[in-house]
């Protein structure tokens, strides 16, 4: 019997991420817990999984995503409680907006504001990569950045098994944006292409040699304002939270 009350436990959804859960009744958090009881039964439940990302810059874009499902995946939601605004105005456009590359539109899409082309970004999922700036944080007086963060609550991505990021295709070709969506760093060599019609699975320089695909990640460096591109064949870390 379990019985939900206010206690929890650092252990709880605290193990290695590649080590199975499978035995843990659900909510798991989608990872093992630390300690003797961890991937049993008697496992403690979680009771989701809160995650902070800080050090968002000031007026400057981030090309991000999250790294968990939350509870409440409209953007919204999601951005709201860590961009109030002052007077309740909407901030979407005001002190944060949200924008992400329309692949069938072949042009952006932006969030709540009368811009790009018609249509929103959808839903906050892993996988899923966004455009992301802020004009809400300020420094204080002792030169410390405040309300340069966002906080996401809800369930990890499984870490034993695939994680499956559908693409979208403008004809025959476009560019998808796309997150990782773990919360720790990914090899973007270690990536597959599956064929939905078929199901066949190839790996991601096979995929470029046939030219299925480009083959190549293109991530954002916000600091130096470039794109840093990785290969299919020499690979790169794809950070979490990291879109590309």
């Amino acid at each position: 019997m379990f019985v939900s009350d206010d206690q929890t436990s650092p252990t709880i959804d605290a193990g290695h991420p590649r080590v199975s859960y499978a035995n843990e009744t659900t909510p798991n958090g989608n990872r093992i817990n630390l300690g003797t009881w961890g991937n049993t039964a008697e496992a403690s439940r979680s009771g989701g999984v809160s995650l902070v990302q800080g050090g968002l810059p000031w007026s400057t874009y981030l090309m991000a995503g999250v790294p968990e499902t939350p509870r409440d995946p409209d953007p919204h939601a999601v951005l709201s409680d860590d961009f109030p605004g002052e007077n309740g105005e909407n901030i979407l456009g005001e002190w944060v907006r949200l924008v992400r590359w329309d692949t069938a539109q072949e042009d952006y899409v932006y969030y709540e504001e009368d811009e790009g082309t018609a249509g929103s970004p959808p839903d906050f999922l892993p996988g899923r990569g966004y455009w992301l700036i802020q004009w809400w944080s300020i420094t204080d007086a002792n030169g410390n950045s405040i309300g340069d963060s966002v906080t996401v609550d809800g369930t990890l991505a499984p870490s034993t098994e695939d994680y499956v990021i559908p693409l979208q295709v403008a004809g025959t070709n476009g560019f998808n944006q796309l997150a990782n969506p773990f919360v720790f760093d990914i090899d973007w060599a270690n990536t597959r292409v599956r064929d939905v019609a078929s199901g066949r699975e190839v790996s991601l320089a096979e995929a470029a040699e046939r030219e299925v695909i480009d083959g190549h990640a293109y991530l954002w460096d916000w600091q130096e304002q470039v794109y840093l591109p990785i290969g299919a064949d020499q690979g790169g870390r794809i950070g979490n939270w990291g879109g590309f």
